[in-house]
């Protein structure tokens, strides 16, 4: 297996353990800021509140709609709580905030950028995948997809497909 270097960290499994605790600091820091419980959450994510403990602690990563409900009761944005950079807890415009029913309208927080560069990471992971006939379990290609998102935001560049192969490698 070749090892690359991610930000300073030699390998994937120990990348993907710093970004968990990343996401986990920042939800933590979302919900002591909002004055929110984990048990308030837990329940307005729909899981146990060992599941939010876990988000808390970094040993697990909520779902993308968790990071929604997440954002949105802490008045932050998706793109905070995932990468760092944005609105934090409290900056966030009033849009996130607002209940609505139709999903199509709903602001999810991310910026048009963000929406593209995740929807560029996600169509070229599974282009990837389809061409090399490979399958990954969907906790991994969601760790694959959030890994070369924060890649990609945190220094500025376009996916590349040279770099989705050695990260599929990595996790295959």
């Amino acid at each position: 297996m070749e090892c690359i270097d991610f930000f300073g960290v030699k390998s994937f499994n120990a990348y993907m353990s710093i970004t968990k605790e990343k996401i986990g600091g920042r939800i933590k820091n979302a919900l002591k800021a909002a004055g929110i419980t984990q048990r308030a959450i837990s329940k307005s994510l729909g899981v146990g509140e060992s599941a939010v403990s876990a988000y808390v602690q970094g040993a697990a990563e909520p779902s993308a709609n968790g990071l929604f409900v997440i954002a949105q009761t802490c008045k932050t944005t998706t793109d905070w709580l995932i990468t760092g950079k944005g609105s934090g807890p409290g900056e966030a415009d009033g849009k996130v905030n607002e209940t609505q029913t139709d999903y199509s309208k709903q602001d999810t927080g991310l910026s048009k950028t963000s929406t593209a560069v995740m929807r560029a990471v996600i169509e070229g992971i599974e282009e990837y995948l389809e061409e090399e006939d490979l399958e990954l379990r969907p906790a991994k290609k969601a760790d694959l997809v959030l890994t070369l998102f924060e890649m990609c935001m945190e220094e500025g560049k376009e996916v590349d497909k040279a770099t989705i192969i050695r990260l599929v490698r990595l996790a295959v």
